[in-house]
């Protein structure tokens, strides 16, 4: 019977049929890919002292984040991994940096008449170390799994208390939540809204640009 329907597959075969075979699972692929984007503002781009601190000092660190290390002019290593964690949204663990992407000025060419940067665009794009995520027990950990791509999409992220509030009300409370851990005067008098919004911004961007010079080795020196 086997050797019948054999003969008659070959009959047809040279008759011009075609097999059609089943596919075959080979493989399953998980290339997540995010881009995140950093913009550095620099209140005084007159000011040297400045530059160095909201500008030259974060882009170093993002930098020594993603550029791969060497001991010496003709070899490198690997760069550092990372761990990215954004409640809701995902999770990399481990992770890596694909790409820095660096544009001075951003894209309104934001730059000063003494070639001082008053702003800059980082942009980040990260990815997962592995290329297969898996369906596996829920103690399992250090690589993607369903369970932990489900229970990521299920964290939220803390929201403070201030952002409850709305209109100008809102941003009083605020500013002067800034300025009381800034040690600035509360606020009050003429101040328009886009004054507020401006030290505001202002007062963050400083707060960021002071936590991240302090994790780089030795500081940022400028000069030769």
């Amino acid at each position: 019977m086997a050797g019948g329907r054999a003969g008659d597959i070959i009959d047809s075969l040279m008759a011009g049929g075609r097999i059609d075979f089943p596919s075959l699972w080979k493989n399953s692929s998980y290339a997540p890919s995010y881009t995140m984007t950093i913009r550095l503002y620099n209140p005084n781009p007159a000011s040297k002292e400045a530059t160095e601190k909201y500008i030259i000092g974060p882009i170093a660190a993002i930098m020594l984040l993603g550029v791969p290390i060497s001991s010496d002019s003709t070899t490198y290593s690997w760069p550092f991994l990372h761990s990215f964690h954004s409640p809701g949204i995902y999770k990399l663990d481990p992770a890596f940096i694909s790409n820095i992407t660096i544009v001075k000025g951003g894209d309104q060419q934001q730059i000063a008449l003494n070639q001082s940067l008053a702003l800059v665009d980082v942009r980040i794009d990260v990815g997962s170390l592995f290329n297969s995520m898996l369906v596996a027990d829920k103690t399992i950990t250090g690589r993607p799994t369903v369970f932990n791509y489900i229970e990521t999409l299920r964290e939220t992220k803390k929201v403070s208390p201030l952002s409850g509030h709305s209109g100008a009300q809102g941003r009083e409370r605020e500013d002067d939540a800034i300025r009381t851990r800034s040690n600035l005067p509360p606020s009050g008098g003429n101040t328009n809204d886009s004054g507020t919004l401006s030290d505001r911004v202002s007062e963050r961007i400083k707060r960021l640009a002071d936590a991240i010079i302090n994790q780089i080795p030795g500081g940022i020196k400028i000069g030769t």
